[in-house]
């Protein structure tokens, strides 16, 4: 009887232990990918982007490295795809009313 106290006792300390040494690996590791600022590495800082013809911004969308601006203006609508790596313009969506 005296045996099993023991087993469970130290099974119980192990358990614990694990427990502790899981939450710290977790703590540990949640901020490696994040540059200073918040930001994940290799994401330009800094960027600067002005509104199309005087456009009002709408919307932003991250997709992976790249950000969708959705831009309204009185013709119709733009929607800028910007790299967010190196900061440039990968293209430009122009949606017209009908």
């Amino acid at each position: 009887m005296q045996g099993l106290k023991v087993a469970v006792v130290g099974m119980g300390v192990l358990l614990i232990v694990g427990v502790c040494a899981l939450v710290y690996a977790i703590v540990a590791g949640a901020g490696k990918d994040a540059a200073p600022g918040g930001l994940a590495a290799g994401v330009a800082s800094g960027l600067a982007v002005a509104a199309p013809g005087g456009g009002e911004l709408i919307s932003v969308a991250p997709d992976g490295d790249r950000l969708f601006l959705h831009f309204k203006q009185e013709q119709g609508a733009q929607i800028l795809i910007l790299d967010l790596r190196s900061g440039d313009v990968l293209g430009e969506i122009d949606v017209s009313a009908p």
